[in-house]
């Protein structure tokens, strides 16, 4: 019927943003220089890898849209439950909406520096916008998100209306991704923005959208 073609062309547009998502932050990620590299090879990155930084944003700014439509989708399902359940479902928008625009906060300098070139620029400010990208995409946005995932795996296990294995991986990944909070003051180790640890958040977190 019409309600469940409607689940399935929602679940379609997870899928669809958490790929998007994974692939375009992974083409961003992997261009950045590591933390102790020569201020000079941030300048060299946005010229050699232009590119690969430009085509990242875009799939990611493509993820975005899918993503929200999840998340409206999500909280529209979990909506019509009991008064305790519509509080925790009531913040998934505004969850995906914060963590998403600190991510676009941290892209949106560097994407520019990328597409206008550094002619004229110290590889200083350079630098200090891949560092505003470290921290805003992967330390500030990981609350918002540990919010969205973790509301949300606990409005699904009140409900039933989802399997529970489903919930269970989405309070997973809310850890995962809620922890490189504390990981702020380093600049290496398991924690540190980019760190393996990171990526494996990632991973669940995409993994659970879809």
């Amino acid at each position: 019927g019409a309600a469940v073609d409607g689940d399935r062309i929602d679940a379609g547009a997870g899928l669809v943003g958490a790929v998007l998502g994974f692939v375009g932050s992974g083409m961003v990620v992997s261009a950045l220089p590591k933390v102790d590299d020569p201020v000079d090879k941030y300048l060299s990155v946005v010229v050699d890898k232009r590119g690969q930084i430009l085509s990242g944003v875009s799939l990611f700014a493509l993820a975005t849209g899918f993503q929200l439509w999840w998340a409206n989708a999500l909280r529209h399902r979990l909506a019509p439950a009991d008064e305790d359940t519509r509080r925790l479902a009531d913040l998934i928008v505004p969850a995906a909406v914060l963590g998403l625009g600190c991510t676009f906060v941290g892209l949106m300098p560097l994407a520019t520096v990328a597409w206008r070139g550094p002619a004229g620029l110290d590889p200083t400010v350079v630098r200090l916008l891949v560092d505003m990208l470290s921290v805003l995409f992967s330390v500030l946005s990981a609350v918002p998100f540990f919010l969205l995932a973790f509301t949300a795996s606990l409005a699904m296990l009140r409900t039933e209306r989802f399997p529970a294995w489903a919930a269970w991986l989405g309070i997973a990944a809310a850890v995962a991704n809620g922890l490189p909070v504390f990981g702020l003051a380093a600049r290496t180790g398991v924690l540190s923005p980019y760190s393996p640890f990171g990526f494996f958040g990632a991973v669940l977190f995409f993994g659970w959208i879809g």
